[in-house]
């Protein structure tokens, strides 16, 4: 991408330098010319009246004749925040392509940008590569997990039919701290309706998903990049809000929350690095295409740090590391607990292998919302059998339960090695690979996979179906993606449908095992909402269409679709705000950069959305 051109004589141009000259602001300068604030800094920094420690820096590696993409690399930050950083130059577009050169170019381009900007390259493990990478399957400890115990799979311990399908409703709000109480857009009225009004929106960014209640957090991420326009590009967590948070672990007990981790919660101080066990995203197909992939069926999440064998480890390891500490105060809370551990995450993040239906209260049709008490009461009781059960194959097969735990952290290191080297591919070091290893990269990561696929057979019943399930209780949870920008999502169980037969997944009657699709059921299935009462035929057909399809369907889009490294929801309505100006330049310099970006300012009917 250029660096950014502006013609001097500019008449906006000069009155930002004068109207700074006169009051040293460059707040007060966007306020009183109206315009944004990354158009007042450029020009600014261009005639060098402002700078700060990141533009200096900037400016050092553009001296110094890096590119943007360099320089993004080399700072970490995304292409788009340096060039907010970087003077304007003088210069002329030239060239032109027909019409349909150009969009086939631009398509083209916007897969290499996906490509090259996924998560799994862009904040990826950073191991170096190993000699021994490629494990040595003979030479495993592998057993047989059906003949030491009984098939998870075959277990059922809700204590009543869980819901086919859930409505949720996904509401873009300003960021926010976990401990702090959710303010919605945190915009005064006019910005509001400046925001409504470019974003063609009547109440804000909102989406209504009809989803398969099996459908886990994982799979939903990719739901929610396909919703927002987004492309995987950043990391993500979902978390609780604070008054749940509270709740769950009876006002931040470090005991209570403890007991949660591997059944709501992630250890704070696991691995991040298997979060993108299938982030198989390749050049050259196209993200929407390839997003879809990852939320239809098949609703597994593997990642080995949201296993409950893997976090009860670390519990045991913690527990005994702060043993005396724990004993002389019992009732310690996660903020006490700063004062002497520390933990480079938070704890409130959400494990992905939870599904839907086991996190909100309307999954207990016709129920009274629980009290504190009764859910920490009934929890407890819920989860008691897998505790028992993995105590009791730790004390009555060590070997095989160490073994188990050998082939978990294996498989966590050859993923980690597979990020590795897809990212090497990504960041140029092909050739250094090649010549390293004596073969190709795509042949190293083939092998690699090779043996993470047969690990994750092995290991499917104590990372799948291993975790002590939730008992439901959530109203509403949050997403946050890309920790930079900040965009995060209210996520809202509005409804919930029950089905009078079980075709979930884990009922080996209800799905073709070849094809991954459930059966046609023999006899229609009959609906019935959280309150007990029919769904209205015209309802019934869209809501089975998602139970025996195993689709979401989006029923409900209000605004426009946002983007990547635009900064957040309050950078976006700056961006709309820019677009719908009257500076030619910027107009269209952003609308440039926004096409790179895969955006097209187009709203789409809500049936075609995913």
């Amino acid at each position: 991408m250029e660096v950014a051109i502006v013609d001097e004589r500019d008449d906006l141009y000069q009155k930002i330098v004068d109207e700074y000259h006169a009051t040293g602001s460059v707040k007060q300068v966007v306020a009183n010319l109206n315009t944004n604030t990354i158009k007042v800094r450029r020009v600014l920094i261009t005639e060098g009246l402002w700078e700060s420690p990141t533009s200096r820096n900037v400016a050092e590696c553009y001296a110094a004749g890096m590119s943007v993409k360099e320089i993004a690399n080399e700072l970490c930050m995304s292409e788009k925040n340096v060039q907010s950083y970087m003077p304007y130059t003088r210069g002329a577009y030239g060239g032109t392509k027909s019409n349909d050169a150009e969009r086939s170019g631009e398509y083209r381009d916007r897969m290499k940008q996906a490509a090259v900007s996924q998560a799994s390259v862009t904040e990826g493990s950073n191991a170096d590569y190993h000699d021994n990478v490629i494990a040595d399957a003979d030479n495993s400890n592998i057993f047989d997990f059906a003949s030491a115990r009984k098939d998870f799979s075959e277990e059922t311990f809700i204590p009543h039919r869980p819901p086919a399908v859930l409505k949720l409703r996904f509401e873009l709000i300003s960021s926010f701290f976990e401990d702090e109480p959710d303010k919605g857009l945190r915009m005064n009225d006019k910005e509001k309706e400046d925001f409504l009004k470019y974003a063609k929106a009547k109440e804000g960014i909102i989406r209504e998903v009809l989803v398969p209640g099996e459908m886990t957090l994982h799979c939903m991420h990719y739901m929610l990049q396909k919703l927002f326009g987004w492309q995987n590009s950043h990391l993500h967590k979902y978390f609780l809000s604070s008054s749940d948070f509270e709740m769950v672990t009876d006002n931040k007990k470090v005991d209570d929350y403890m007991n949660l981790c591997g059944t709501l919660f992630r250890f704070p101080d696991s691995e991040l690095d298997d979060q993108f066990w299938d982030d198989d995203y390749e050049e050259g197909i196209s993200i929407k295409s390839w997003l879809r992939s990852k939320y239809n069926y098949g609703f597994l999440a593997l990642a080995v740090e949201d296993s409950y064998p893997r976090n009860r480890e670390y519990v045991k390891d913690f527990k005994a590391e702060y043993r005396k500490e724990l004993k002389k105060n019992r009732n310690m809370t996660l903020t006490e607990l700063r004062d002497i551990a520390f933990f480079e995450s938070s704890y409130n993040v959400l494990i992905e292998s939870l599904n839907l239906r086991d996190l909100f209260a309307k999954s207990y049709r016709a129920a009274k919302k629980l009290s504190g008490i009764q859910w920490r009461a009934m929890q407890k009781e819920f989860v008691q059998h897998k505790v028992d059960y993995y105590d009791e194959f730790e004390k009555d097969d060590p070997e095989e339960y160490d073994a188990m735990l050998g082939l978990l952290e294996e498989l966590l290191e050859l993923r980690k090695s597979e990020v590795s080297f897809q990212r090497g591919i990504h960041t140029g070091d092909y050739d250094e690979i090649k010549k390293q290893f004596g073969k190709k990269p795509e042949k190293i990561i083939e092998e690699l996979n090779e043996r993470i696929r047969m690990l994750e057979r092995v290991l499917i019943p104590d990372i799948a179906d291993g975790n002590p399930q939730p008992v439901p209780f959530a109203d509403s949870i949050y997403y946050c993606y890309d920790f930079g920008d900040d965009w995060t999502v209210r996520i809202t169980c509005t409804e919930a449908y029950f089905g009078d037969q079980d075709f979930d997944w884990c009922n080996p009657d209800a799905t073709d095992r070849t094809t991954g699709k459930r059966k046609t059921p023999k006899e229609p299935i009959r609906y019935t909402d959280s309150s007990g009462y029919d769904v209205p035929e015209e309802e019934t057909e869209r809501i089975s269409q998602v139970y025996l399809g195993a689709k979401p369907v989006c029923v409900y889009a209000d605004g426009l679709n946002v983007m990547d490294d635009v900064g957040g929801i309050h950078g976006f309505a700056d961006f709309l705000e820019t677009i719908n100006g009257d500076d030619y330049q910027e107009v269209s310099e952003s609308k440039e950069w926004a096409k790179w970006m895969g955006w097209t300012g187009r709203k789409t009917k809500p049936e075609n959305i995913l």
